[in-house]
């Protein structure tokens, strides 16, 4: 397996996804869901973040979400319109 190096938070959820993905894939082999189970809860402990790792998301409400823009092919393309209705 050959992955581009990246920076940030990227690295890291393209990490887990291979490796949540490969423990998934070894289901299959083997008929084994403990390593997946290892790397589910590995995802859970060190990828979502806890409450007190997020201490302004008490002001989130969800009555006003945030708005959608959408992701364009060419930068050209920019800016987009906002959708505030998603």
């Amino acid at each position: 397996m050959v992955e581009a190096p990246d920076y940030g938070h990227e690295t890291t959820s393209e990490a887990y996804s291979e490796y949540v993905w490969l423990t998934a894939m070894n289901i299959w082999a083997t008929g084994s869901t403990s390593d997946f189970e290892t790397a589910w809860t590995s995802l859970e402990t060190y990828i979502i973040p806890s409450k007190e790792d997020q201490p302004t998301s008490t002001a989130y409400d969800p009555s006003t979400p945030a708005s959608y823009a959408p992701e364009e092919n060419s930068p050209s393309d920019y800016p987009v319109q906002i959708d505030r209705n998603v």
